[in-house]
């Protein structure tokens, strides 16, 4: 029996995190049709609206499929096609987990970038880092160059994975981006600190130097999860993750 949760968020989760279960252990193998909404919701002991709500998830990740007038199937694919981060009970991202996935990202990214950089790539980092500037004080506005800034950097790796990873913790953590911002922005020092951080990261991919890339970006994310309360300074020594030669493309 499954414990109730008081957010419609969280039940909605439970759900999911269910059926994948079952759908991966071959309850309910690809082409076969899943039970009724409201036998569903009789065994989940929830709302029918929240198995709509599950079942409309599932879709969008390609594990389930909808027939008209015949209700939901399992698809060919059952394994889906996207992930998304998993909530805990309170409906939250747990920002700790969230902010060492990013290290590891965004740290390689920056370093990448700086090997692999071009002159139109530096010219899109530079012109969002001025949106950045010029936004510091419109939250809203700031999170969401912020997010442009770290996808330039990403496409710069020439790694469509980078951007796609990015493209996807943008559209999870638009929100964490915006109280970052607000949390800077209520301290003595404003939002300069940050601005500071990401204008070193440009410095050092403009430099084509992979090294100060990295550090730039590792100093920055450790600040940056400071600021949110985190630490992440135990985790994390400041090692090479690419450690190749030095190049200069792009470089004027």
């Amino acid at each position: 029996m499954i414990d109730p949760l008081e957010r419609p968020d969280s039940l909605v989760e439970r759900v999911v995190h269910k059926l994948q279960k079952e759908i991966l252990a071959g309850v309910f193998p690809a082409h076969t049709r899943l039970p009724a909404e409201q036998t569903l919701a009789e065994d989940f002991k929830v709302s029918r609206p929240v198995i709509r709500e599950a079942i409309a998830r599932l879709k969008v990740d390609n594990i389930l499929v909808t027939r008209k007038g015949s209700g939901a199937y399992v698809s060919d694919n059952p394994v889906g096609n996207a992930y998304r981060l998993s909530l805990s009970s309170t409906g939250s991202v747990n920002f700790q987990h969230v902010f060492e996935l990013r290290y590891w990202a965004e740290c390689a990214a920056a370093e990448l970038a700086a090997l692999r950089r071009s002159k139109d790539d530096l010219r899109e980092m530079a012109r969002v880092l001025d949106d950045m500037d010029r936004l510091s004080h419109d939250f809203a506005a700031a999170g969401v160059a912020d997010i442009a800034f770290h996808r330039a950097i990403a496409i710069s790796t020439g790694n469509p994975y980078f951007s796609g990873f990015v493209d996807f913790l943008a559209r999870q953590l638009l929100e964490t981006r915006r109280l970052a911002w607000e949390n800077s922005a209520q301290r003595a020092e404003g939002p300069t600190p940050a601005q500071q951080e990401h204008h070193r990261i440009l410095d050092a991919i403009i430099a084509a130097d992979p090294d100060a890339a990295r550090e730039a970006a590792r100093s920055h994310l450790l600040a940056a999860s400071g600021r949110l309360g985190l630490d992440l300074s135990f985790a994390f020594p400041a090692t090479p993750i690419y450690p190749l030669k030095k190049k200069n493309h792009g470089k004027d």
